[in-house]
């Protein structure tokens, strides 16, 4: 008996690569920041871009490296200018422009409120700041019992503890749990580990993560939970 489903975020619930949101949302701080310094400082969006790949490849396994202002900080130091103030600037103004323009999937809304009767989390890679930021702008927090993070679950998935927390702060077993994601590597990889059943949204190609079930559309979640009572 299914009683929990657990949901990935980014890129499950909301396209995020290469949506609007993100790219305005990455643009905004750099051209406020751009005038805020006027002619002393030469900075364009491919250095903030090419700093932030540098230090998230340097912090791959750790949940710093989704720190907006961890990534604004870094990059003013490398301009030569130490202001966490502006820094924490320049991430309010990321989320901020972030809430203005973020949109659920089509379909996000409807599955979730099929789904209403099951315990739905979100287990998210994501600092709880952030994500908890985008969950209230898409208008979907009311569907969620807790939002599970890196900074508060110790870990990063596909790592079991972050797995095996989710499940005890649900208070449910594996096999009454299914996990949704995108990410084979990350997503199905973890809840396989973790005994849970997992469902994979989007991709083909997941490689040796194999899920349980594969599905093109969110919308086609209810139907494979209800066949699964």
């Amino acid at each position: 008996m299914i009683k929990t489903i657990f949901f990935d975020l980014d890129d499950t619930l909301y396209s995020f690569e290469g949506s609007q949101a993100k790219l305005m949302a990455e643009h905004e701080p750099i051209r406020v920041i751009s005038e805020i310094l006027d002619q002393d400082f030469q900075i364009t969006q491919d250095d903030f871009l090419f700093s932030r790949k540098k230090l998230q490849q340097e912090n791959e396994d750790k949940s710093l490296k989704y720190s907006r202002f961890f990534w604004y900080q870094t990059f003013l130091q490398e301009q030569g200018i130490k202001d966490d103030n502006l820094a924490k600037e320049m991430e309010d103004l990321y989320w901020s422009t972030m809430a203005e323009n973020i949109v659920p999937s089509i379909d996000t809304k409807w599955t979730l409120s099929q789904l209403a009767d099951y315990d739905l989390f979100i287990i998210t890679n994501g600092l709880e700041h952030g994500q908890r930021i985008r969950i209230k702008a898409l208008g979907i927090d009311e569907h969620f019992e807790e939002i599970i993070c890196s900074d508060n679950s110790g870990g990063l998935k596909p790592n079991q503890l972050v797995f095996d927390y989710a499940l005890e702060i649900a208070g449910c077993r594996p096999e009454q749990a299914i996990m949704v994601g995108d990410k084979p590597q990350k997503d199905i990889r973890g809840a396989n580990q973790a005994g849970m059943i997992s469902v994979l949204i989007g991709p083909t190609d997941f490689g040796d993560d194999k899920p349980d079930y594969a599905i093109k559309t969110l919308g086609e979640l209810p139907m494979i939970v209800r066949g699964l009572q």
